[in-house]
């Protein structure tokens, strides 16, 4: 229900969702109430075997590393930080214990791929920093460098075909979908089009007051600068798009 989700992804296009009654043999991590990605991985792998031979795409909103992140005994984290961060220290052991357990399942899941003999392409993004790394934040950087850091979660783009192209930076999540779209060489629609070309100029467009050249500088929305325009109609291209 969160979201409105059974009707917004049908209203996406897709030919049929899968919600956690439908999740097969799900396992925790000890006392942690949420789904392992190697478990929902196991899942999905079999969802995909099923469409047999088709193209398909396919979306899975994993939930294994949600906060609250103090469900565990210390002792069943397996990552320990090093230093003392005002009494945080259990909650990052928890937390990166989890991450830990998603960069293994993951390997998993792109071992399965690097072995099929069809081109897939797989993307991978964060939902956002857990809650106390804005405590964290706060210690160290103030300002835009703040509200950029709080903000900011790591994403891969990963196939089993072509050589890849290393880091491609920092961009905000407008950008994602079409990048995703242009690596696997599939057809892009006018509006795609229009925004991977203002990625050059501008890879960050905010949700706050303010969007970032390629360059790292920041300028405030509404104020003129030599990307304005261009951002701008970007703007009215979303809303003719959305309404």
């Amino acid at each position: 229900t969160n979201y409105n989700r059974k009707t917004a992804y049908t209203d996406l296009g897709f030919d049929r969702i899968c919600f956690r009654e439908d999740f097969e043999d799900r396992e925790f991590y000890f006392n942690r109430q949420f789904s392992t990605d190697e478990s929902v991985y196991r899942n999905l792998l079999r969802w995909y075997e099923e469409e047999g031979n088709p193209p398909r795409l396919l979306y899975l909103l994993t939930i294994q590393n949600h906060g609250g992140y103090d469900n565990n005994d210390p002792e069943a984290d397996i990552v320990h930080v090093q230093e003392e961060y005002d009494g945080l220290e259990d909650q990052m052991n928890e937390y990166l214990t989890s991450i830990k357990m998603s960069d293994d399942a993951f390997r998993e899941l792109i071992t399965y791929y690097q072995a099929s003999d069809r081109p897939v392409y797989v993307c991978m993004v964060g939902d956002h920093c857990p809650s106390f790394a804005v405590n964290l934040a706060g210690k160290y950087l103030e300002g835009d460098d703040y509200e950029i850091a709080v903000r900011s979660v790591p994403f891969v783009i990963w196939s089993n075909v072509g050589e890849g192209r290393g880091d491609i930076g920092t961009i905000s999540l407008n950008y994602l979908l079409p990048t995703v779209l242009e690596e696997a060489g599939l057809p892009l629609s006018d509006y795609y089009e229009y925004m991977l070309a203002l990625k050059k100029d501008v890879p960050v467009l905010s949700d706050m007051e303010f969007y970032m050249d390629a360059g790292g500088n920041i300028y405030e929305y509404g104020d003129d600068g030599p990307y304005k325009e261009k951002v701008d109609a970007s703007f009215f291209m979303e809303y003719n798009n959305v309404m």
